[in-house]
């Protein structure tokens, strides 16, 4: 298995998503941030009810270079740069499901598979990463037209 950095933009994209899923939540998203991700985020608070966008983007990117560097055993361990200015993969929730999902899913999903390496794989944070990931997929099939028309019991 190989392992990559992914890019600034890439990073800051996802981490964009999880800030505004810790602010706004189920009444924006329909679904909650895991509470394992809200404890592994405590360090990143601003204010009672705020989170600092540039410390997850730092911790979100750290944690793919200690995957990086721990796969490849390397030293060249490099600092978050600023958080770039993106645009946002996710837009306003209307109760259905939309590429933007589909979109971040992937992206979620490509992220936790360069962090799945010794050196991040039973850690606190990789796990609540996956208990996202998770309530995501969940979020996205239970709100599929087939899902809905599928026989109950």
């Amino acid at each position: 298995m190989s392992c990559w950095m992914l890019s600034a933009e890439r990073i800051a994209q996802l981490s964009d998503f999880v800030c505004a899923l810790y602010e706004a939540g189920y009444n924006y998203f329909g679904f909650s941030m895991p509470e394992s991700l809200t404890r592994e985020l405590w360090d990143c608070h601003t204010t009672r009810a705020g989170i600092s966008r540039q410390k997850v983007f730092e911790k979100l990117h750290d944690f793919n270079m200690d995957a990086y560097c721990g796969r490849y055993k390397s030293e060249e361990w490099q600092t978050a740069p600023e958080k770039p200015d993106i645009n946002t993969i996710y837009h306003v929730r209307d109760g259905e499901v939309h590429q933007w999902h589909f979109d971040l899913l992937k992206l979620l999903s490509c992220y936790l598979h360069q962090c799945s390496e010794d050196a991040t794989y039973n850690t606190p944070l990789f796990k609540a990463l996956t208990e996202l990931e998770n309530i995501l997929q969940s979020f996205i099939i239970a709100s599929m037209p087939q899902y809905k028309a599928a026989q109950w019991g």
